[in-house]
């Protein structure tokens, strides 16, 4: 009886059996090592689809084992496609990571003569370090026998001669040893630095890269142009805006692509895309998922969107609005992109992009965006406002989400990361706070009230807020306030009077939107009730 298992056993064997085939025989085919050229680069804000192309000669057989070399070890071995000739046919390819072939060679002839300099240089050291210990001997032996003894006396003259081969034999040896030691030191840094340079080498020479390995088949003997097209994964790019905003809210955006890749090849001047999403990584069609909507509450700008954090900047002194994040920025994960569709863009100068990881900042083109400048109010959190350059035909523009340096009033405001409000709604770029337009909030000590009644406590609050216009013109605001809002059954809130605002009864914000005329103040006032469980006291008010 046989048994399932042996069957499989049986079958992996044979593919085994197949493949080690299959390897000895590119092995011992001619195999074509060489660098293609990269043609274009298309950068996903996940990977880059990397195209290059040569001309290939097909042997006598109608055959050809191409190795091409010099790639990113992080290709995606699912996607590489190719592109041949008419009449000719791909038998197979594959992917790995190795050696290359070619830097081995240049590596052992330059470590050839690293080693024969490093010869050359020791042998010099010795002889000069033995030259250095007969000096020394001799000048240990002069100044030995330097002190005359015997019963013989030497005449004055002769003492004088003794005295002055002394001296200046002394000072001979002095300057020789001086210059052997100077010299010793010149050698010693010269054999550091060829000892660095030979460890550099053989990390080159033991530095591997990604292999494509194609035999293609097709007629005898003839040439033609192969493409080959592969997604290269450490590579991505986000985008980023310089937003210039003029007196009368005009936005003029300038798009960047923020791009990132460790290839380890250069683009440089080379046709490059920049496309939002990520690149299509199979032949077969995804699975479509259910679109799900969920709610998510906004912030207080009731603009149908939240805002990110402020960011920090590291300005350089002369560059204007080519900043430095001070975070790294990082490839987007999400499968469809942060754009409404997709997006291509094309930059207009030839660009150069280290492959590295060297972040780098390419100018793409420039925007212009019909806004209205209005006026955020929040009395309770600050006596300024916020202004705002609102927007709503931002989607013709073909916006992506991404990071916004703010220039208004020809003063740098900082920079905030920008994200896209839905088709329909109004985009508004924060520019900083506005101390013409002023508010004021206090507590109406007069209309506030505390009671009880049975086993229930009542409080009433009263505030108002005062907002001032002190520009020469009309300004549009929105003031926003709050009145507390209940998570426990045991508590309850009532609206008292709300001075034609709007609430929103989850989040208790209280909405204001009027003009305001130049040098023209408003009043506002509102309160509330709260009432409670007498045998407890409140917080929160």
């Amino acid at each position: 009886m046989n048994h399932p298992l042996s069957k499989v056993l049986v079958v992996s064997f044979f593919l085994s059996c197949i493949a080690w085939h299959a390897q000895a025989q590119i092995a011992t085919e001619n195999v074509q090592y060489s660098e293609w050229e990269i043609d274009e680069v298309a950068v996903y804000e996940s990977g880059a689809l990397i195209q290059r192309g040569a001309r290939v000669t097909l042997d006598a057989n109608g055959r050809a084992v191409v190795k091409i070399g010099g790639l990113a070890k992080s290709i995606d071995a699912g996607s590489i496609q190719t592109v041949l000739p008419e009449g000719w046919g791909l038998s197979g390819h594959s992917f790995q990571i190795a050696k290359n072939p070619s830097r081995a060679e240049e590596s052992l002839s330059a470590l050839k003569r690293i080693d024969d300099a490093l010869e050359s240089s020791e042998r010099t050291v010795a002889m000069r370090n033995a030259l250095l210990a007969v000096y020394s001997e001799e000048l240990a032996m002069i100044q030995a026998n330097r002190k005359v003894g015997g019963s013989e006396s030497l005449l004055v003259e002769d003492l004088i001669e003794l005295a002055d081969f002394w001296r200046s034999r002394v000072k001979e040896l002095e300057y020789l040893m001086l210059e052997l030691r100077m010299e010793l030191s010149d050698l010693k840094d010269e054999l550091s630095d060829f000892v660095e340079e030979r460890q550099e080498i053989l990390k080159l020479q033991n530095e591997e890269e990604g292999q494509i390995i194609m035999r293609i088949v097709g007629p005898k003997g003839v040439k033609g142009k192969v493409e080959v097209a592969y997604l290269a994964q450490d590579a991505f790019w986000r985008t980023a805006y310089d937003a210039e905003v003029s007196d009368d809210g005009a936005v003029k955006l300038k798009r960047f692509a923020h791009v990132v890749q460790k290839t380890g090849v250069e683009w440089n001047g080379l046709p490059i895309r920049f496309l939002a999403g990520n690149p299509l990584e199979s032949l077969s069609p995804p699975n479509l998922l259910p679109l799900e909507l969920s709610l998510v509450r906004s912030s207080a700008s009731q603009s149908g969107y939240d805002w990110a954090s402020s960011k920090s900047m590291q300005r350089s002194e002369g560059l204007g609005l080519e900043a430095v994040e001070t975070t790294e920025i990082q490839p987007l994960t999400n499968a469809s992109g942060s754009a409404i569709q997709r997006l291509a863009f094309t930059p207009q100068l030839p660009v150069r992009i280290s492959g590295n990881g060297t972040p780098e900042r390419i100018p793409l083109e420039t925007l212009r965006l019909n806004s209205d400048l209005t006026y955020l109010v929040m009395p309770e959190y600050s006596d300024e406002s916020f202004q705002l350059a609102a927007s709503a035909d931002w989607s013709e523009a073909q916006l992506m989400a991404g990071d916004v340096q703010v220039v208004a009033g020809g003063a740098y405001r900082g920079v905030f990361e920008m994200a896209l409000p839905a088709p329909g709604d109004t985009l508004e770029i924060p520019l900083g706070q506005d101390g013409r337009v002023r508010s004021s909030r206090k507590r109406l000590m007069e209309l506030c009230s505390s009671s009880a009644l049975g086993g229930t406590k009542r409080t009433v609050q009263a505030f108002q807020v005062d907002v001032v216009n002190q520009h020469s013109r009309s300004v549009k605001v929105r003031i926003i306030d709050r009145i507390p809002v209940s998570r426990s059954s045991d508590i309850e809130v009532f609206v008292e009077s709300l001075d034609g605002g709007e609430l929103d009864p989850v989040t208790g914000w209280i909405t204001w939107e009027m003009t305001l005329f130049p040098g023209a103040q408003k009043t506002l006032s509102f309160s509330y009730k709260v009432e409670y469980p007498k045998k407890f006291s409140i917080q929160g008010l």
